[in-house]
């Protein structure tokens, strides 16, 4: 990823946390697909195939647009978050607000989030991620 603190526009972080700014994320999938570990797919087949297996493997598919983060990943996992948490607490000078979607068919509802609700991973109760609160 880039050395400065302004987010790329389009970019893909992996489960390990690391940023690859691309300039579509099918054409970074199909140019260098060793980076994802699969083959270059051709087919909308094998494309659906290629989106699903880096949802499923924590792969998280990203824009920089108006002051918005826009994440789009498999299920709200930790691995994930921490990924797309650690790309808006860089850049958090630069944005307004985060917005989360999921693959295709996937339970969850999209969320929007202040970038401060974010950052302090304020996520609805329903994503089954967050402790239960004690009384």
């Amino acid at each position: 990823m880039s050395p400065y603190d302004f987010p790329p526009d389009i970019f893909w972080l992996s489960p390990d946390g690391d940023a690859y700014e691309v300039i579509g994320h099918l054409t970074a999938i199909q140019a260098h697909p060793e980076i994802f570990g699969v083959d270059a797919p051709k087919t909308k087949k094998e494309i659906d195939a290629v989106f699903s297996e880096l949802f499923e493997d924590g792969w998280v598919r990203g824009r920089f647009s108006d002051r918005t983060f826009h994440f789009q990943m498999g299920r709200p996992r930790g691995l994930s978050l921490s990924a797309a948490h650690a790309i808006v607490l860089k850049c958090q000078k630069h944005a307004t607000d985060v917005s989360i979607d999921f693959a295709p068919g996937a339970p969850w509802p999209p969320k929007d989030f202040s970038v401060d609700d974010f950052i302090e991973q304020k996520f609805p109760q329903s994503w089954g991620i967050n402790p239960p609160r004690r009384r």
